[in-house]
């Protein structure tokens, strides 16, 4: 896999020559961060690839991590160029929070409620001020990308961090197509 990127690096010089780090890799694919700090993700994952696909033509940057490429190589995986996100990190309490929260915010995406006005709700609800902003952050993520057709089938604590103070969505993929 790290073959195939290297390959791709040569003809986008622009986004890096030389992988730094492995962030992590899954059933599908793996992840590297180059030498110009972008994240590069090899995956077989059609589903993730058209949920990364319309969210760089309609919200790019938004709520997720700005796409800088999507590419289909040679041996039908795909490379998807990102910015780099720095991943929260929860204590297993604020694990369970996040999660209870999650499911009761797509349940109610589901059912085509309005959801944003739970911003407000929050604000200054919670002692956990850090878990405040989390869940503050995700209402607002999964309403944008409830505005383009995108409800979220795989949001846990690794797929949750931070561009600057921006709370974002990554390896976002539509519950429509899994």
């Amino acid at each position: 896999m790290e073959e195939l990127i290297l390959n791709y690096l040569k003809t986008k010089p622009d986004f890096g020559s030389k992988l730094i780090k492995k962030l992590g890799s899954g059933f599908n694919g793996e992840v590297y961060l180059t030498d110009k700090d972008f994240v590069v993700k090899i995956t077989k994952d059609l589903p993730e690839v058209k949920t990364a696909s319309q969210i760089s033509k309609k919200l790019n940057g938004v709520v997720t991590p700005k796409f800088f490429d999507i590419s289909k190589l040679n041996n039908g995986s795909y490379l998807i160029v990102m910015e780099k996100v720095n991943p929260i990190q929860l204590t297993s309490d604020e694990n369970v929070r996040l999660n209870t929260f999650r499911d009761n915010l797509t349940n109610l995406l589901k059912s085509n409620k309005n959801i944003l006005p739970l911003k407000d709700v929050l604000k200054g609800k919670l002692k956990n001020v850090k878990l405040e902003n989390i869940l503050s952050g995700l209402v607002e993520a999964m309403y944008r990308l409830k505005s383009i057709g995108i409800i979220n089938a795989d949001i846990h604590e690794d797929n949750i961090g931070y561009i600057g103070n921006k709370l974002v969505l990554f390896d976002i993929i539509d519950a429509r197509l899994v």
